[in-house]
């Protein structure tokens, strides 16, 4: 069960640097950082609590372990009452992967924190050297194997089409991520925002973004990775706020980007199915799970349309069924 959620935004707090592709300020609609107001915040969303969810209070957008010890002690002193009673049942945190040791993976757990997001972005040296990362790539697994030690889940974020790197070597980075056994995955494909200097390299024609169909490809293929290593990807894309979206000069943007991934997924599943079929013009149905069908139909209808042209159906129907799985389609020939 999904949990109920109550984000607090930290607006870069505890960023040792600001790495070359990150505006997170813009990416943050309302900051509430105050005991006081993270207080308040609290009891108002607790009232909107949907019955028998598991609820968490949540320190996005900065590095949460890199804050001075007496700004973290705050922060856990604001969550405190709301875990001793019960309201709350954990929280989590983001940081970055070498601001996490044994002492602080201990703080962690006895304070409340069950999760915790590490920005990876990249197993590529050059990648993170490029976009002013300041780790290496070993740092991401050590600090997972801390966390997971002291009884903490970890999800890793990546970014793909970061400087330096390529669809293989992203696919690579997918793969070496997945040998740490994150408990989750961000996926975030990386798009130019205006005032950082990957906006500058970018004026400059020194970095490329990928193109948003080659984003959706690359995704799709990451996701069908993740599915069979049984790890979830809790988020594809940026959130589509809207201060985010005039800030975006290039790059693979778009407020249903998941829905464009998952589309194309698919897309590929029913290419499979009907490449060795002699259809001549007749009308197709398929059975798929309920709920599902403007995912199988694609944006604009557009999986349907490029089916219907390449293997020369003259009608394509999607019947809904609880029958199938969530991936898979029944092919019945009418």
């Amino acid at each position: 069960m999904k949990p109920f959620i109550i984000p607090f935004f930290l607006r870069m707090e505890g960023c040792l640097r600001r790495c070359a592709y990150c505006r997170q300020e813009i990416a943050q609609e309302e900051i509430i950082t105050e005991a006081s107001q993270i207080s308040q915040l609290l009891k108002i969303s607790l009232a909107c609590r949907p019955m028998g969810r598991p609820c968490e209070a949540a320190f996005f957008g900065g590095s949460f372990t890199a804050l001075p010890p007496e700004r973290r002690q705050e922060l856990y002193e604001s969550v405190q009452p709301f875990l001793t009673d019960g309201s709350i049942d954990y929280i989590r945190v983001s940081t970055r992967p070498d601001m996490i040791d044994r002492d602080i993976a201990l703080e962690l757990f006895e304070n409340g924190i069950r999760v915790v997001e590490l920005g990876v972005q990249s197993l590529n040296e050059d990648v993170l050297e490029l976009v002013q990362r300041g780790h290496d790539t070993e740092c991401p697994f050590t600090a997972t194997r801390i966390l997971k030690e002291a009884g903490i889940q970890v999800g890793w974020q990546l970014m793909q089409g970061l400087p330096g790197s390529s669809v293989t070597e992203d696919l690579k980075s997918l793969r070496s991520s997945l040998e740490a056994h994150p408990d989750f995955l961000r996926l975030f494909p990386c798009v130019v925002l205006d005032k950082t200097p990957l906006a500058d390299m970018w004026r400059n024609g020194k970095y490329q973004p990928l193109e948003l169909e080659a984003a959706v490809d690359l995704l799709a293929s990451m996701l069908d990775t993740c599915d069979s290593a049984a790890v979830p990807v809790i988020r594809v894309g940026l959130h589509p706020s809207p201060a985010l979206r005039p800030e975006v000069l290039a790059g693979p943007f778009h407020p249903a980007f998941r829905h464009l991934v998952e589309s194309r997924r698919r897309l590929r599943i029913l290419e499979a199915l009907f490449k060795n079929e002699e259809f001549s013009e007749k009308s197709i149905s398929l059975e798929i799970k309920t709920g599902t069908q403007s995912l199988w139909r694609g944006m604009a209808n557009s999986n349907t349309l490029e089916l219907m042209k390449r293997f020369k159906i003259s009608e394509l129907h999607f019947i809904e069924s609880e029958k199938p799985g969530i991936m898979e389609a029944s092919l019945r020939k009418d």
